[in-house]
């Protein structure tokens, strides 16, 4: 569990959709990967033993840090604004993958936008 982990890569996918008065007037599905270290959020997570984590930006800033926890499949990261549970892809020594569903709907103006996106975590450990 304990080290750093640099984030390699994120993926999104999955579907936006806006409509107004039930009329659609945006369909689009989202399949991109991310690689860019300046875009990378989170960029390098260190997760202590003792279930706290401090995230930092890629130029060796903090950001925030918190408290996490993992069963077999789950790991659940407590932030300073929300709690994030984000499913084990894959998990060894020196790689790892997450992944978390965001499904949200909202409305602004009169328009309702519906976002069902995928975001998958690809990190290494530094050691």
């Amino acid at each position: 569990a304990g080290g750093e982990w640099i984030t390699q890569s994120i993926t999104v996918s999955g579907s936006i959709t806006a409509s107004m008065m039930g009329i659609p007037i945006l369909d689009s599905t989202i399949n991109y990967t991310e690689t860019n270290p300046d875009s990378l959020d989170p960029y390098k997570l260190v997760m202590n033993d003792n279930g706290t984590y401090m995230e930092y930006d890629n130029s060796n800033t903090v950001v925030e840090g918190g408290t996490w926890s993992a069963t077999s499949d789950l790991l659940t990261v407590n932030t300073p604004d929300t709690t994030l549970v984000l499913s084990i892809i894959s998990l060894d020594k020196n790689s790892a993958s997450f992944s978390a569903n965001f499904v949200e709907s909202s409305n602004e103006n009169g328009i309702t936008f519906d976002f069902n996106l995928t975001q998958t975590i690809n990190s290494d450990r530094t050691w």
